[in-house]
C-alpha cells in the first residue's frame, strides 16, 4: 500500500498539501452534522458554524502544544529538538499534532463560548462528540498521504510501504529495514475503529433518542475512542513511554478516562432508573400504604398500615395520652437514650408525619383542581375555536351557495334575454308579413273600386241612352198628335 499522490502540489505560487486539503473537507463535514444533530435538538444549527472558529483554532494550538510537551520523544530529537528551535513548535505542516491535545483545547473553547452565549452546553457536547469520530476518520487519511502515523514492520498484504525521507527511529536504517520493508497502517487500523463507533453511536443516538439524557453521547465517545487508541498505542514507536515498560502517557490517560465515564454513564442511567421508580410507585400507590418505620434503634414495627385521613386526630390525641402515662414511669432516663414510650412516641411521629402528609395532599388536590380548571379552559377554548371554525365553513358554504345562485340568475336572465331576442325576432317577421299583406290588400280594393266604378259609369250610360230612348219616344208621339 502506497499514496496515490506525493503531499502536496504546486498551483502556481501556492504549495497546496493533501493533508490540509482532507482536514478541511473532515472539519466541514463534521460541522454540516452537527448543526443538524443540535437542530434536531431544538437549538438554532447555524450556532455551529459561528462556533466553528472559536474551536478550530483552539483545538489546533492544543492538538500541537500536546505533541511536542508529552507526545514527542525525550531526547534531541523530540522535546530537545524543539526547545532548541522553539519556532519550529508553528511549523504544524511538517507535521506532530495530537487528538487528546485537540480534545483539550477545542472542548475549553466551547465552554467558554456557551457559558458566554449561555447555551445548553451538554447538547453542542453530544454534537461535537457523534462528529467526532466521522471526522477523525476523513483526516486520517491525511495521515496516509503524508506517510505518517505507522507501526512496526509487518510482511501483511496490506503493508504499508514508508520512502526513507518519512521514516522515524530506528526504521531510517536502511540496513536493517530496506526499502522493500512494508509496516503496520496503524492509520487504516484507526479509520476502521472510527467509523464502527460512529455508525454505532450515531444508531444509539437515533435508536434510544427518547432515554438518552444530554451528555451521554459525550460519553460513550469517551469511552470507545481511548479504548481503541489504548491498543494502537503499542504499536507506535515515536512516543515517550514510561522508562521500562510498553506503557506511555496515553495509556494512563486513556484509562482513566474510560474507567471515569462508565462510572458516570452507568451512575446517571441508574439514577434515572430509580427517579422514574420512584415517579411510577407514587402514581400507582393506593390510599392505605404499608411502610416500615425504624427509629431510635429500635424496630418498633416491621410493617404499619396508615390509618385512613378521617381517623388520625382521634388516634393522635389517644397516642398522647399514652404518652403522658408512660412519661410518668420513666423519669430516670439516661442521658443518650431514647425514651422508654418508643412504640407510642414512633406511632405519633408517623401520625405527626402523616399529618404533614395531608396537608401535602390537600396541596396536590389543590393543585389537581387547579391543572383540571385549566384543562376545563382549554377544552371550552378549543370547542370556541371548533365552532368559530364552523361557522366560519358555514359561512363558506353559504357563500358559495350565494355565488352558485347568482350564476343560476345570470344564466336565467341570459335565457330571458335570449327569449325576448326570439319574440322580438318573430314579431318583426310578422309584422313585415302584415305589411306585405295589407298592401296586397289595398291593391286589391283599388282594383275592385276601379272596376265597381266603370260598373257604375256603365250602368249611367245604360241609364242615359234608356232616357233619350224614351225622350225620343214621347217627342215623336208629340209630334204625332200635333199633326
Amino acid at each position: 500500500m502506497y499514496p496515490p499522490f506525493p503531499p502536496g502540489f504546486q498551483l502556481g505560487p501556492l504549495s497546496i498539501h493533501w493533508y490540509g486539503i482532507i482536514m478541511v473537507t473532515a472539519i466541514f463535514a463534521g460541522a454540516l452534522l452537527a448543526s443538524r444533530y443540535v437542530a434536531r435538538h431544538g437549538q438554532d444549527g447555524s450556532i455551529i458554524w459561528n462556533l466553528l472558529l472559536w474551536i478550530v483554532i483552539p483545538a489546533i494550538i492544543g492538538a500541537r502544544l500536546y505533541y511536542v510537551f508529552i507526545q514527542s520523544p525525550r531526547g534531541p530529537d523530540g522535546l530537545g529538538h524543539y526547545l532548541a528551535n522553539p519556532l519550529e513548535i508553528l511549523a504544524i505542516w511538517q507535521g506532530g499534532i495530537h487528538i487528546y491535545g485537540a480534545l483539550i483545547g477545542g472542548g475549553i473553547a466551547l465552554l467558554i463560548y456557551a457559558a458566554v452565549k449561555k447555551l445548553p452546553v451538554l447538547i453542542y457536547l453530544d454534537a461535537a462528540a457523534l462528529v467526532l469520530l466521522l471526522s477523525q476518520s476523513i483526516g486520517r487519511l491525511g495521515n496516509f498521504m503524508n506517510q505518517e502515523l505507522y507501526g512496526p514492520p509487518t510482511t501483511l498484504l496490506w503493508g504499508l510501504r514508508i520512502d526513507p525521507q518519512y521514516r522515524i527511529a530506528p526504521y531510517n536504517n536502511l540496513v536493517l529495514y530496506p526499502t522493500s520493508v512494508r509496516f503496520q497502517p496503524l492509520f487504516l487500523y484507526e479509520i476502521i475503529w472510527n467509523l464502527i463507533g460512529f455508525a454505532l453511536i450515531f444508531w444509539l443516538s437515533r435508536r434510544l433518542e427518547k432515554r438518552l439524557r444530554d451528555g451521554d453521547i459525550l460519553l460513550m465517545y469517551l469511552i470507545w475512542y481511548p479504548l481503541g487508541r489504548f491498543f494502537l498505542e503499542f504499536f507506535r514507536t515515536d512516543s515517550w513511554f514510561f522508562p521500562g515498560t510498553p506503557f506511555d502517557l496515553v495509556h494512563l490517560l486513556s484509562v482513566i478516562v474510560i474507567l471515569t465515564c462508565i462510572i458516570l454513564l452507568v451512575t446517571r442511567r441508574l439514577s434515572r432508573l430509580v427517579v422514574s421508580t420512584n415517579e411510577a410507585v407514587s402514581a400507582e400507590a393506593p390510599l392505605e400504604e404499608q411502610e416500615t418505620v425504624v427509629g431510635g434503634g429500635i424496630n418498633m414495627m416491621e410493617e404499619y398500615t396508615f390509618l385512613r385521613r378521617s381517623e388520625r386526630p382521634a388516634a393522635k390525641e389517644e397516642l398522647e395520652e399514652e404518652l403522658e402515662d408512660e412519661s410518668e414511669g420513666t423519669e430516670d432516663i439516661e442521658e443518650g437514650e431514647a425514651w422508654n414510650g418508643t412504640n407510642a412516641g414512633a406511632e405519633l411521629l408517623i401520625l405527626e408525619s402523616m399529618a404533614g402528609t395531608e396537608e401535602e395532599t390537600a396541596m396536590e388536590e389543590e393543585g389537581e383542581e387547579g391543572l383540571e380548571e385549566e384543562e376545563a379552559e382549554g377544552m371550552e377554548a378549543e370547542e370556541d375555536e371548533e365552532e368559530s371554525e364552523d361557522e366560519e365553513e358555514s359561512a363558506d358554504e353559504s357563500e358559495e351557495e350565494n355565488d352558485e345562485a347568482e350564476e343560476e340568475g345570470e344564466e336565467g336572465v341570459e335565457e330571458e334575454e335570449a327569449e325576448e331576442a326570439e319574440t322580438e325576432s318573430e314579431e318583426a317577421s310578422a309584422d313585415v308579413e302584415g305589411n306585405t299583406g295589407e298592401e296586397e290588400g289595398s291593391e286589391e280594393e283599388g282594383e275592385a273600386d276601379e272596376v265597381g266604378a266603370q260598373d257604375a259609369e256603365a250602368e249611367d250610360a245604360a241609364d242615359c241612352a234608356e232616357d233619350d230612348a224614351e225622350g225620343s219616344d214621347d217627342g215623336d208621339a208629340g209630334d204625332s198628335s200635333g199633326e
